[in-house]
């Protein structure tokens, strides 16, 4: 199991179980805000404030990046499932998001 945070406030978090499955939270809560079946198993799974990287400054918030078969990006948030911004990702743009996260 993984905690990732969805934002900077502290309030949501976002768990990943390890079986392709991730559920946001928001912090004193029992039950998920949202769910989300990710279609395969995900190698890598990063969140980080979308202005930090010059590849993602056109979005707002918190970006969810995601490796499955390819490297995809999604925009997150405490009250809704993860919408996809950027897919495919190619090599020179996974590795100018390697420099922020």
């Amino acid at each position: 199991m993984s905690l990732l945070p969805v934002d900077n406030t502290g309030d949501a978090i976002i768990v990943y179980h390890s079986n392709a499955r991730l559920e946001c939270y928001k912090i004193g809560e029992a039950n998920a805000v949202w769910s989300w079946d990710v279609n395969v198993k995900p190698t890598h799974l990063q969140t980080f404030d979308a202005s930090e990287c010059s590849l993602t400054q056109k979005f707002e918030g918190h970006l969810l990046f995601i490796i499955t078969e390819l490297p995809k990006l999604y925009s997150i948030s405490s009250t809704g499932q993860p919408s996809e911004v950027l897919s495919p990702l190619n090599f020179a743009e996974v590795l100018s998001l390697s420099r922020v996260i």
